[in-house]
C-alpha cells in the first residue's frame, strides 16, 4: 500500500529562486553543511532521508520501493559511495532506478537498473 512520507521530499535549497543553485548543488557533495539562504544542507537532507530509509528497511516489508527526487537520491548514494558525486547526479536521468542492496556486515551499495537506450515505448 503506497505511503507518503514527506522525509523523503526533494531537497530545499533556498527559501526564494537563486542563480548559482548548481554551485550550491555541486559544492554540497564535498561541504555538507553547505546551504543556500533559508535552505536545507546535505547533512540535515541526509539525517532526513536516512531516518525514512532505515524505517522502511527495518520494517517487514517483502520488496519496498522508494520514490523520490535527484539532490536527495544522489546525496544518499554519495552518503555510501563517495565517488558518487556532483558528475553522478548530472547524469541521472527522469525516470532513474537504482536498487539498495544489502552488502553484507551492516553495508548497503546501490545498483543502477534503468538505462534510458535500453527502454522502449
Amino acid at each position: 500500500m503506497p505511503q507518503f512520507d514527506a522525509r523523503l521530499n526533494e531537497r530545499h535549497l533556498a527559501d526564494d529562486p537563486i542563480a548559482n543553485w548548481r554551485e550550491i548543488v555541486r559544492d554540497s557533495f564535498d561541504d555538507p553543511d553547505l546551504a543556500g539562504p533559508g535552505g536545507e544542507s546535505a547533512r540535515q537532507v541526509l539525517h532526513r532521508a536516512w531516518g525514512a530509509l532505515r524505517q522502511i528497511l527495518d520494517s517487514d516489508h517483502r520488496l519496498p520501493m522508494v520514490v523520490t527526487h535527484g539532490n536527495l537520491m544522489a546525496l544518499v548514494m554519495h552518503s555510501l559511495d563517495a565517488g558518487f558525486g556532483f558528475e553522478g547526479w548530472e547524469n541521472l536521468t527522469n525516470p532513474d532506478v537504482y536498487a539498495l542492496e544489502d552488502a553484507g556486515q551492516g553495508r548497503l551499495i546501490f545498483r543502477r537498473l534503468w538505462h534510458t537506450a535500453s527502454w522502449r515505448r
